[in-house]
């Protein structure tokens, strides 16, 4: 008997607290609906039964464990409601914490966080990484737009902010980056946007995008691996390597995506 009077003691607990965490979302004179169905009541008792109620639920909470708290806060927090016309399935994206987006802009983001680090190693001109880093944040600012609670985009977006700051304003804005930097070839950019927009598409089943992206890619493939042209003369060893064994697994992708779209 013990065990169900603790237990109840703790479910008495936890309505109180869950009553509490609703109340804050009111005014000051928010009271449990028990009292609020008084006749009569004036403002002043309602405010005195508010502040005991707040008092006698603070002592509650002064007592649980973090864990308990976490549960009851949890089970108290509402559901975020999609704004009108954001679109069904909004919530799916608020929700998503970490993993690759099947969305070009994700990629881009990434892309831009890799060649970030690579010419702060390169110690490329200040000016053009801050420069490029207009871009970067806005592109990710407006993905934070959608995937709020994405942990990788906060982090792309707490290095880039921090990166300008330690730049400042006053830097060259005719500064170029030095031969071999990838940030600022376009070309490089997108089949890296392109190959793995389309390979995330694959993985949800959306063969519409697969097709669109890989599409891309290769046409940059093409263009960068042209025996006609060394575009790629400046560009590292790995990155060389990693452009020219793109194409036969882009093809594939094409090919298979196209014929399920109906576009081959």
């Amino acid at each position: 008997m013990r065990h169900i009077g603790k237990f109840s003691g703790f479910f008495l607990a936890a309505v109180l607290v869950l009553g509490a965490s609703i109340r804050c979302l009111g005014g000051p004179n928010d009271i449990d609906s028990k009292y609020a169905s008084l006749p009569n009541l004036t403002d002043d008792q309602k405010t005195k039964i508010a502040a005991i109620e707040k008092q006698a639920d603070d002592q509650i909470m002064a007592i649980l464990t973090d864990d308990q708290k976490a549960a009851i806060q949890g089970q108290s927090a509402p559901s975020a409601a999609a704004a009108p016309g954001s679109g069904l399935y909004a919530n799916d994206a608020a929700s998503m914490t970490s993993g690759p987006i099947a969305s070009r802009d994700y990629w881009q983001s990434k892309f831009n966080a890799g060649q970030l680090e690579q010419a702060i190693k390169d110690h490329q001109p200040e000016g053009a990484i801050a420069l490029q880093l207009i871009s970067a944040t806005q592109l990710v600012d407006d993905l934070l737009k959608k995937y709020p609670n994405h942990r990788e985009l906060q982090a792309w977006h707490d290095r880039f902010t921090a990166v300008q700051k330690q730049i400042g304003d006053n830097f060259d804005r005719s500064a170029e980056f030095k031969p071999g930097c990838l940030w600022n070839q376009d070309s490089c950019m997108q089949a890296y946007v392109g190959y793995n927009t389309a390979k995330t598409a694959l993985a949800s089943n959306d063969q519409e995008l697969a097709f669109m992206m890989s599409g891309l890619a290769l046409d940059k493939v093409n263009i960068l691996t042209d025996p006609s042209e060394d575009r790629m003369k400046d560009y590292p060893d790995a990155a060389k390597a990693w452009i020219k064994q793109l194409k036969p697994e882009l093809d594939e992708i094409h090919e298979s995506s196209g014929k399920k779209t109906n576009h081959l």
